[in-house]
Formats: structure tokens, sequence, C-alpha cells
């Protein structure tokens, strides 16, 4: 995870510097009446903009799969549903809301059971 982290700063960082040059190339030609190119018409250009978009999209990827690690490592952290005791003594219906959308109202309604 840190390698495509890593790769993708590099690889955006290097694209972003070689977009950069290239512009600033084209800028001090002009302004110095030089013969040039259009930014368009160079390869480098376009490979560079290709690095950043790939920069971009791996540090993303980074970014998400720690994110996506850091939720599956809590989710093993959270006691078995089964055994899951409520803490809630200000509402005793709190462990049943999950089961009044699956199972409707009337299913538990002669449980005692208020959904709603």
């Amino acid at each position: 995870m840190y390698f495509f982290g890593s790769l993708g700063t590099l690889m955006f960082l290097m694209g972003g510097g070689t977009t950069v040059w290239i512009i600033a190339e084209k800028l001090w030609k002009q302004s110095h009446a030089l013969p040039l190119r259009a930014v368009t018409d160079q390869p480098l250009f376009y490979l560079a903009i290709l690095a950043v978009i790939l920069g971009v999209q791996l540090f993303l990827g980074r970014i998400f799969g720690r994110a996506d690690q850091q939720r599956v490592f809590r989710a093993e952290q959270i006691p078995d549903r089964q055994n899951f005791v409520n803490d809630d003594t200000t509402n005793p219906n709190a462990l049943f809301a999950d089961h009044c959308g699956a199972y409707g109202r009337d299913a538990l309604f002669g449980a005692g059971v208020v959904c709603g």
C-alpha cells in the first residue's frame, strides 16, 4: 500500500514538474521571439499529463485502500452480534429496531415490540 502511495506521489510530482517545465519553456521562447512549437505538438506533454493522472489514481488507491483496511480492522473488533448486549436502558426496543423493518410491524407486534 505504501508502495502505491509513494509511486503515485512520485509520478504526480514528476508529471507536474514536466508539464510546468514545458509550459514555462514555451512562454520563455514566446517572450524572446524565438521559434517555438505548440505545447500540444510535443509527445512529452501528453506523457507528463498521463503521469499526473496515473499518479493521482495510484495515490487515491492508496488512500482508499488504507480506509478499507481500517474498516475491516475495526469490524474484526466488534463483538459477535448474537452475543451483543444492549446497553441502552432508556429505550428497551432499541435492540429490535433493525428487525422492525425486516419483518414488518405486525410480525413483532405480538411479542410486545413497538416499531416506529
